[in-house]
């Protein structure tokens, strides 16, 4: 019964108890369950893959067979396969997600200027009509002064 126990704890978090389901059913619940892991452990190797640096002047080297010292001393070699690097750091998506990850926090931070900005422009404006409404008041308060 353990090689059903991942199958029957998934099921009762939707609702469902293995044991009650008809055979032909288990059966087709472990098949899905089983490609269901397959397709899990193909995603994990293809994101490890994504994550590495695939396109080392190691790995130039050994593909091609050219020893590192050769391609370290030779300048052209050296900045096309950093060139083709870049490239594909660019193309990798978790390097777009970085990069947008970056750009999100950059603009939150002029977001946030932008907030203390307005609020100190209508704290002034505020303050502003309050200054006026007080000039008015003092002004229509004082006394004329008559020179003699």
């Amino acid at each position: 019964m353990d090689k059903y126990k991942g199958i029957s704890e998934e099921l009762e978090s939707i609702g469902h108890n293995f044991e009650e389901q008809k055979k032909r059913t288990q059966s087709y619940l472990y098949d899905i369950y089983n490609y269901k892991n397959i397709i899990i452990q193909e995603i994990k190797e293809s994101s490890e893959k994504l994550g590495k640096q695939y396109f080392s002047i190691s790995d130039v080297a050994e593909k091609i067979d050219c020893s590192r010292t050769t391609i370290y001393q030779n300048v052209i070699l050296k900045e096309y396969i950093e060139s083709i690097n870049t490239e594909l750091e660019a193309l990798n998506p978790y390097e777009q997600i970085q990069n947008l990850k970056e750009e999100i926090s950059y603009l939150n931070k002029i977001i946030d200027k932008m907030k203390i900005r307005d609020t100190e422009i209508l704290l002034l404006k505020k303050e502003n009509k309050d200054l006026r409404e007080q000039y008015t008041s003092n002004r229509n308060n004082m006394v004329s002064i008559d020179k003699d």
